[in-house]
């Protein structure tokens, strides 16, 4: 890898990081598309789960029924407020648009390198500024990814694949969603037996 990094001229580095800064804006596209599907679940889970933490609490104080009924409502509430905690910690949507605020700058620094690319063999007759532009245009690549959290591999595996769709490999916070859930109608069960 890194003869191949000696051997290469101007043209053909600038050529190469063209192409590392397009998986990494693929990647920063991915995120921000993940993110903001799972900000928009988690909505619709909440929504549920307010409704039926309010239908329990309701009706468990309004029927002269169990202390079973009562207790249960009261633990998924408990649940709901909780989870609501962990999921606002989580920063979702906030996140999202970070990742697309950055995939924005890197694309910036794309069109930079096309455009420094295109000119370099008619405006650049010595290497050592062409060399200089490049460098700059780096720096301020390395200086956008400074600021951001990294993708996750998920996202980095959708962007490899065009059948990204398909793919059906899951991070952690999807599992946490399934597991709320299911949580969900365990409650939601129990409360009605």
């Amino acid at each position: 890898m890194e003869s191949e990094y000696r051997h290469r001229t101007i043209q053909e580095e600038i050529d190469h990081k063209i192409n590392t800064l397009n998986k990494t804006r693929n990647n920063r596209i991915n995120a921000s598309e993940r993110l903001y599907s799972y900000s928009n679940k988690w909505n619709i889970v909440f929504f549920f789960m307010n409704v039926i933490a309010v239908i329990m609490l309701v009706t468990s104080i309004y029927s002269k029924g169990s202390s079973t009924k009562t207790m249960i409502s009261g633990i998924f509430s408990l649940y709901t407020i909780i989870t609501q905690y962990v999921y606002n910690s989580l920063n979702y949507r906030e996140r999202a648009l970070k990742f697309h605020y950055n995939e924005l700058e890197l694309e910036s620094q794309i069109l930079e390198l096309k455009n420094l690319s295109r000119r370099a063999r008619k405006a650049f007759s010595d290497e050592y500024v062409l060399e200089l532009k490049y460098k700059a245009i780096i720096e301020k690549y390395i200086a956008t990814l400074k600021g951001y959290e990294n993708h996750d591999n998920i996202d980095n595996i959708r962007s490899n694949n065009p059948n990204k769709h398909l793919i059906f490999i899951k991070d952690i916070d999807f599992y946490f969603f399934i597991i709320n859930i299911i949580t969900l109608l365990v409650f939601t069960v129990f409360y009605i037996i």
